[in-house]
C-alpha cells in the first residue's frame, strides 16, 4: 500500500512540473493576445474620435433696434458620407434656439427679443476666433421629442469604419461603454465607463415614451450630441447620442439608435430641396 501511494504521489509531481513551464507559456499567450486585443479597441476608438467635431450655433436676436446674440456649442458625430454631403447627428437642443427671448432690464422693464437669425458650424472649439475655417451646416431634420438633429454639409468630413450599427442591439448592464464629446466646448474627450441600465423609459407625449440608457460615464455641457459605443470583445457598436447629464457623481443619459433609426435612413439628397427641414419626423407647412 505504501509502495503504491509513493508511486502516486511521485507520478502527480512530476505531472505538476512537466505542466508547469507549458501553463506559463498558456498564460503568456493569454495575456499577449489580451494587450492585442485592448490595443485594438484603443486604435479603433481614437479613429471613432477623428469623426467627432466641435458644433457651435449662433443666433441673432432683435427688440426695437436693439440687438442680442445668444450662442453654445454641443458635440457632433459624422455618421454617414455620400457623393454629395457629410451627415452629423447631435442633439436638437444644440442647433435650436427658441423664436423668441424674454429679457428683464430694470429701466424698460421687460423685453421679447425675437430671432432673426440662427448659423450653425463647425468649429475648432470654444475658444476658436478664426472664422474663416469655419464649416457652415445645413440642419436637415429633427425631432425635438427625442432631441436629435441631424445636419449636413457638402464639405468631405472624416467618417470612421471602425463601429457597428444595429439598431436592435441591446447594451448589458456593466458593459464598457465610450462617450467621444467636447467636454464644456474646450476639448475633445474619450470618457470610458459602463452600462448603468439599458432600459429607462421617460414619457415625451401621451402613451408614447422614449427609449434611454443610463450610463455611468464622465460627461459635460458640450458633449451633448456626442456618440455612445459599447464593447463587445474587439468590436464597437454605436448604441445611442448623448443627451442629458442625470447626477453630479457621473450618470449620463442617452437616447438609444433604435429611437432615431429611420431619421438616420432619411436621404434629402433624393427627397427634398435643400431649403426644406423636417421637424419630428413631417415636413414643414
Amino acid at each position: 500500500m505504501n509502495k503504491l501511494l509513493t508511486t502516486v504521489l511521485a507520478c502527480t509531481m512530476g505531472l505538476q512540473f512537466s505542466c508547469g513551464p507549458a501553463l506559463q507559456e498558456i498564460k503568456q499567450i493569454t495575456q499577449k493576445e489580451n494587450n492585442r486585443l485592448e490595443q485594438v479597441i484603443v486604435n479603433n476608438i481614437n479613429n471613432l474620435a477623428e469623426s467627432v467635431y466641435c458644433i457651435k450655433t449662433k443666433a441673432e436676436y432683435n427688440f426695437n433696434n436693439e440687438n442680442k446674440t445668444i450662442q453654445g456649442t454641443g458635440t457632433g458625430f459624422v455618421y454617414k458620407v455620400n457623393n454629395n454631403h457629410s451627415y452629423i447627428i447631435t442633439n436638437a437642443h444644440v442647433v435650436n434656439f427658441p423664436e423668441t427671448i424674454l429679457d428683464f432690464d430694470i429701466n424698460s422693464g421687460l423685453k421679447l427679443y425675437s430671432k432673426n437669425s440662427e448659423k450653425i458650424n463647425i468649429i475648432d472649439n470654444i475658444r476658436d476666433s478664426n472664422p474663416a475655417d469655419d464649416i457652415p451646416l445645413e440642419l436637415v431634420i429633427m425631432n425635438t421629442e427625442l432631441d436629435i438633429a441631424i445636419l449636413r454639409t457638402p464639405s468631405k468630413l472624416k467618417k470612421s469604419n471602425k463601429f457597428i450599427v444595429d439598431p436592435t442591439i441591446n447594451p448589458i448592464p456593466g458593459e464598457t461603454a465610450y462617450l467621444i464629446g467636447y467636454h464644456l466646448g474646450y476639448f475633445k474627450g474619450i470618457s470610458k465607463g459602463i452600462v448603468a441600465n439599458p432600459a429607462v423609459g421617460f414619457t415625451i407625449a401621451k402613451d408614447r415614451e422614449k427609449h434611454f440608457i443610463i450610463f455611468d460615464i464622465s460627461g459635460d455641457r458640450g458633449s451633448s450630441g456626442g456618440p455612445y459605443f459599447i464593447q463587445r470583445e474587439n468590436k464597437l457598436y454605436w448604441v445611442g447620442t448623448n443627451c442629458v447629464k442625470l447626477s453630479a457623481d457621473g450618470f449620463m443619459g442617452g437616447v438609444h439608435i433604435s429611437e432615431y433609426k429611420d431619421m438616420l435612413a432619411f436621404n434629402p439628397d433624393l427627397i427634398l430641396p435643400d431649403e426644406n427641414i423636417i421637424n419630428n419626423g413631417k415636413p414643414n407647412g
